[in-house]
């Protein structure tokens, strides 16, 4: 299962390298909602996140995070320990806002700065995602998972937008064109005499079935019965007994 992950990290990585050209060595920003979740199911992020990723990085984290943290006191103790071993990345935020605001903030003009988000906070996993070019992480059952690229990095969101757009217009201009060659619009049938036609037909085949299958007095099927071939040497034998 371990090398199975690994295979489809891979997968997603490339995908990033070659669409956004995230390269190697990351840049991952930690909130406390991910911290608290590997601390409670006993995952070391410096050990295990660059064996999953195979490839070095920088864990970092912003002072809006680290002042949550200690917003929560004892609830969030522990991550903030974890988190102050991390790199401090600047934020422009004067006064402390929420985590999820902060770190969102650093990705919404297009991820320019290549940021992975690690993260088990609803709010700013659906706003990573809604963003073009930004990998996610997350943990599940004890393991980090990189999920894969949401619809928005994969650019399906826009494309079945304009194609629908286009089969609209095609739509159209079949319309226009069949108005001016055939005029107004031709009569709908009438749903009954379609009705009428379509019962004479079933009606018709079913008499014809109905004569091809021999019955007898009581409407059941007849079963033919087969005649004995009796040679002439026995007939003419089975005469004489009879006279």
């Amino acid at each position: 299962m371990k090398i199975k992950r690994q295979k489809t990290a891979y997968k997603i990585l490339n995908y990033y390298k070659n669409t956004y050209e995230i390269k190697s060595p990351y840049k991952v920003l930690v909130d406390g909602t991910f911290c608290k979740a590997c601390l409670a199911a006993k995952v070391n992020i410096m050990e295990q996140l660059p064996k999953y990723l195979d490839s070095d990085m920088t864990l970092m984290t912003t002072p809006c995070v680290l002042e949550e943290c200690k917003a929560f006191g004892s609830l969030l103790y522990g991550p903030l320990k974890v988190l102050s071993q991390y790199n401090l990345r600047q934020c422009s935020h004067k006064q402390p806002v929420a985590a999820a605001q902060c770190l969102y903030s650093l990705i919404k003009q297009g991820n320019k700065k290549k940021y992975f988000i690690a993260t088990q906070d609803p709010e700013l996993s659906r706003k990573s995602r809604d963003t073009k070019g930004v990998p996610l992480l997350y943990l599940a059952f004890k393991n980090i998972i990189l999920e894969k690229p949401s619809n928005t990095s994969k650019g399906i969101e826009h494309e079945t937008i304009s194609q629908t757009q286009s089969l609209d217009h095609q739509l159209k201009v079949v319309q226009d064109l069949k108005k001016k060659i055939l005029g107004e619009e031709a009569e709908k049938p009438d749903k009954k005499k379609k009705k009428f036609i379509k019962m004479k037909l079933k009606r018709d085949r079913k008499d014809k079935k109905m004569k091809n299958i021999p019955k007898s007095d009581g409407g059941v099927k007849r079963r033919k019965k087969q005649k004995l071939k009796v040679g002439k040497h026995v007939r003419e034998q089975w005469s004489k007994r009879k006279h």
